[in-house]
C-alpha cells in the first residue's frame, strides 16, 4: 500500500513539474516576441523591414543660376542595416532621377538610428561644412555601433517628442540644430553658418504615425538643392 502511495505521488509531482515547465517555457517565448516586436516601434518611422516610399518636388544641381526647376517624382528607400541594443540602423537613399546630375554621395539622405523614443541622425564626423563626405559613415564607426552601440559624438537627435533649441546665438559660426514641435509633426533643421552666409543645410519633417514626409538639404540659398515631400 505504501508503495502504490509513494508511486502516485511522484506521478503528481512529475506532471505538476511538467506543467510548470511548460508555463515557464510559453512565457519566456511571448516575452521575446514582444521584445522583437516593439524594439523599433518608433510612431515617427513607420518602417518594419526594407521598404520604399515614393516623394515628390524639386532637385536642382547647378553652379548658381535663377531658371525655373521642374518638379519631379522618385523614391527614397528605407533600408534596414542592422540590429542595434536600443533598435534598429536605416540607411535612407534616393533614386537616381534620369536627366538630372546628382552627385552619388548626395543620393545618400543618411543613417538613421531608430529607438523608441528617438531618432538620431549618425554624423560620423565634425565637417558640418560638408567639404568631405558627410552623408556616409566609416566602416570602424559602423563596427562601433553595431558591436558595442557607440554612437559618433557629432550625431545628432533628429526627432523626439520634445523640442531641441539652438544652442548658438543667431549669426554665430558653427553648426546651428534645433528640433521643433508642430502637432503631430516633428521638425529638425541643422545649417553651418559662416560669418556671413550660411553653408551646407539639411531638414527633416517626421509626422505621427506616417513617419518621414519631408526632406530637404542645399547650400545657401537655392544652391545644389533637394527639396522632397510625401
Amino acid at each position: 500500500m505504501k508503495k502504490i502511495i509513494m508511486c502516485s505521488m511522484y506521478i503528481i509531482f512529475l506532471c505538476c513539474s511538467c506543467q510548470s515547465n511548460e508555463v515557464t517555457n510559453v512565457s519566456s517565448i511571448e516575452n521575446k516576441n514582444e521584445i522583437i516586436e516593439t524594439e523599433d516601434s518608433n510612431p515617427y518611422f513607420s518602417v518594419k523591414e526594407d521598404t520604399s516610399h515614393e516623394f515628390q518636388g524639386q532637385i536642382f544641381f547647378d553652379c548658381f543660376g535663377d531658371i525655373p526647376i521642374p518638379e519631379c517624382k522618385t523614391v527614397i528607400n528605407f533600408e534596414k542595416i542592422a540590429k542595434l541594443k536600443k533598435g534598429f540602423l536605416y540607411h535612407l537613399t534616393i533614386d537616381p532621377i534620369s536627366g538630372l546630375n546628382i552627385p552619388e554621395e548626395r543620393l545618400s539622405v543618411g543613417y538613421f538610428y531608430v529607438q523608441g523614443d528617438k531618432i538620431i541622425r549618425i554624423w560620423d564626423n565634425a565637417d558640418y561644412e560638408a567639404e568631405g563626405n558627410v552623408w556616409d559613415i566609416s566602416q570602424e564607426a559602423l563596427k562601433d555601433l553595431v558591436d558595442n552601440d557607440i554612437i559618433p559624438k557629432d550625431s545628432a537627435v533628429v526627432c523626439q517628442e520634445n523640442e531641441i533649441k539652438d544652442t548658438l546665438d543667431e549669426g554665430e559660426s558653427g553648426w546651428h540644430q534645433y528640433l521643433k514641435v508642430d502637432g503631430t509633426r516633428r521638425r529638425y533643421g541643422g545649417f553651418y553658418q559662416y560669418p556671413q552666409h550660411s553653408g551646407y543645410w539639411e531638414t527633416f519633417i517626421w509626422e505621427k504615425g506616417t513617419g518621414l514626409v519631408c526632406y530637404q538639404s542645399g547650400y545657401r540659398n537655392g544652391v545644389n538643392y533637394i527639396e522632397l515631400e510625401r
